[in-house]
């Protein structure tokens, strides 16, 4: 298996400090709103079912729902399993995602899932916008998050944590150190991309630039926006070349397994330094789905405590 270890680590524009509020926010609007919509002719359905077919999946499983076999004391002590989202931003995908995946839980009997919304700089103005009750399903972690080192306080009761298209922006450092802490201290975790290192990904993501101009008024832009996009075209710039970085960078299913490999070997190195038995090796899986014709696949990885029916 080939690794991509030598490539450089490009930049997104978007993520940068220096990029101003008043073009990273349309960016990130115009990115949610492809997540939550279909485009007619070349899509069949939103991507963001994509993310909850497998959720819900991945869900039952932990859940002892679909024919696992769990410890249900260790599951009692610990409280019911809830999704945590990593580096949620100011929403992206998770708020639909809760949405569907409940009304998917309750149309079939079961009780809905809390679904948590976490970032190191909390977007907390933004997130309550997407809660509508104080009873609702959908929450936030108001303090920051280190999606390397999860903060204690928020790994007390059992959970599943999601990265949604947000995986890539971690160097190979990094997402070791997230696979090595999700393993010690979570029941499992889900990444989820729309692009990859692939061709056809890097063809479809050259598409942006026109498909900007159709939709941008769709997301309800701002003057500013409507004048950095048909005016002076800073914002369709920015999201064809950090779509482009994005799919550049973006870590295949094969290398994030072979990642969780080190991290498993980080932990029985800690482990046996502490003369502590090692937790049992994590079960992985992945996959892909085609949310866009013709070119447009997304992937998602799965990795779980042991234990149930491997995820296909």
């Amino acid at each position: 298996m080939q690794l991509p270890y030598g490539r450089p680590r490009l930049l997104e524009i978007s993520d940068q400090s220096w990029c101003p509020t008043f073009i990273r926010q349309p960016v990130q609007d115009f990115l949610t709103f492809l997540w939550e919509h279909r485009l007619p002719l070349t899509q069949p359905r939103s991507p963001h079912l994509g993310v909850v077919d497998v959720l819900e999946r991945v869900v039952n499983e932990l859940e002892g729902l679909d024919g696992g076999k769990e410890d249900k004391g260790e599951m009692e002590d610990r409280g019911k399993l809830r999704i945590v989202d990593c580096c949620s931003g100011a929403g992206g995908p998770m708020p639909i995602v809760e949405r569907k995946l409940n009304e998917r839980r309750i149309s079939t009997n079961k009780p809905p899932i809390q679904v948590v919304m976490s970032d190191l700089y909390p977007h907390v103005g933004a997130w309550k916008k997407h809660i509508i009750s104080p009873t609702s399903p959908l929450s936030y972690l108001s303090y920051p998050v280190d999606a390397t080192r999860f903060p204690e306080e928020g790994t007390e009761q059992r959970h599943l944590r999601t990265f949604c298209l947000s995986f890539h922006h971690f160097n190979q450092t990094q997402a070791r150190a997230i696979l090595a802490d999700a393993m010690r201290s979570s029941d499992g975790i889900c990444i989820f991309e729309l692009q990859g290192p692939e061709i056809g990904s890097f063809i479809m993501n050259t598409m942006i630039f026109p498909l900007s101009y159709i939709l941008i008024p769709f997301i309800r832009p701002s003057l500013t926006t409507i004048f950095f996009t048909y005016i002076i075209p800073i914002i369709p710039f920015i999201l064809t070349f950090d779509g482009l970085i994005s799919c550049y960078r973006t870590y295949t299913p094969e290398h994030i397994t072979h990642l969780a490999c080190l991290a498993s070997v980080d932990i029985a190195h800690e482990m046996a330094v502490e003369d502590t038995d090692a937790p049992d090796e994590w079960v992985w899986s992945s996959g892909k789905f085609r949310h866009t014709w013709p070119f447009g696949y997304g992937t998602w990885v799965i990795g779980r405590r042991p234990g149930g029916q491997e995820l296909e």
